[in-house]
């Protein structure tokens, strides 16, 4: 999102003073005007600017900063091709790459099949007065606790408090990511694996919807090893000799007696780049799904377009660049 900033950065303290300081193109002069401010004072902060204003060549980390967080202000800014001209006509280049607007489009029953969105801030339709990148959906009208109210009975929650925060979605500052959390116990959400999904320790994997589920043990997974418990039975796999493991009806590594698992419904293999397994769906028919609640595994990184199943209801959240 942020691969480079500056490509280059050699000038002067007596320099940037020249009232010759000019020919900058952006979008948005008022930040501009801030980002010039900020240059002269983080120059005239450095000590390695001599006295006789002779040339130093610095990375101006402080700047950086500025930038990613006048982008996290406004995500609709963007800087490209700055450049400053001192007395003598030596240009200096800042070479930006123009700035990430990522934001979420969230749709199904449960947004009452409006498309809305969430960019960094937050909510971008949303009425709270003070934003902080985290959206809280749920039941009841309580505009500071509840951003999104959703389309879903109050009697599947059971639960009688004028206002129920369900789930957040918050943008992670750090790892510049949106996460997907669960907020209310005895809540579970479901989220669809339609592509191949890394296993993490303690997971809990859904073959049939609150029928049949895996008990992910990876915590020698550095070894290479796997433990998984399903149905009061457990199976410890090796990656050298066990891969592909795969898991339907009948003639699998895993075989599950039952007729709501496809005869191939799912494989779990290795990953030799990140040294982690996955699963990955084989197009069963009752679908393969990863477990978010509260008492166990409860956030998710959205890296990707995912679709979700709460109660009896579908949605999906999609990354738009």
């Amino acid at each position: 999102m942020f691969s480079k900033i500056f490509s280059c950065c050699s000038f002067t303290k007596n320099s940037l003073d020249d009232p010759n300081f000019n020919n900058i193109q952006t979008k948005d002069e008022k930040i501009l005007s801030e980002i010039e401010a900020h240059l002269k004072n983080n120059i005239e902060n450095k000590q390695n600017i001599t006295e006789n204003g002779n040339n130093n060549n610095f990375y101006p980390t402080s700047l950086e900063q500025k930038i990613k967080d006048d982008e996290l202000n406004n995500s609709n800014i963007t800087f490209s091709n700055i450049k400053v001209k001192d007395s003598k006509s030596n240009t200096i280049n800042f070479d930006t790459e123009v700035l990430s607007t990522q934001e979420l489009k969230l749709i199904g029953e449960i947004f009452w099949n409006k498309e809305i969105y969430i960019d960094r801030l937050g909510l971008k339709s949303g009425k709270r007065k003070k934003k902080n990148g985290i959206v809280i959906f749920g039941l009841g009208k309580n505009e500071e606790n509840i951003d999104f109210v959703l389309n879903i009975p109050k009697s599947k929650i059971k639960n009688n408090d004028k206002f129920i925060q369900i789930f957040s979605i918050e943008y992670d500052k750090i790892e510049e990511r949106f996460v997907f959390q669960i907020i209310k116990d005895n809540i579970k959400i479901l989220n669809i694996l339609d592509e191949e999904f890394f296993l993490e320790n303690n997971q809990i994997i859904e073959l049939f919807i609150g029928k049949i589920q895996m008990f992910i043990d990876t915590s020698n997974s550095e070894k290479g090893l796997i433990n998984i418990k399903i149905e009061n039975k457990k199976y410890d796999f090796n990656k050298i000799k066990d891969l592909p493991i795969t898991i339907g009806r009948n003639n699998c590594k895993i075989n599950i007696k039952n007729n709501s698992i496809s005869k191939n419904h799912a494989v779990i293999d290795y990953n030799n780049e990140s040294n982690m397994f996955f699963i990955k769906d084989l197009g069963s028919t009752n679908k393969t799904y990863f477990v978010l609640k509260f008492d166990g595994i409860k956030s998710l990184k959205i890296n990707k377009d995912m679709n979700f199943k709460i109660f009896e209801s579908k949605f999906s959240i999609k990354i738009i660049e």
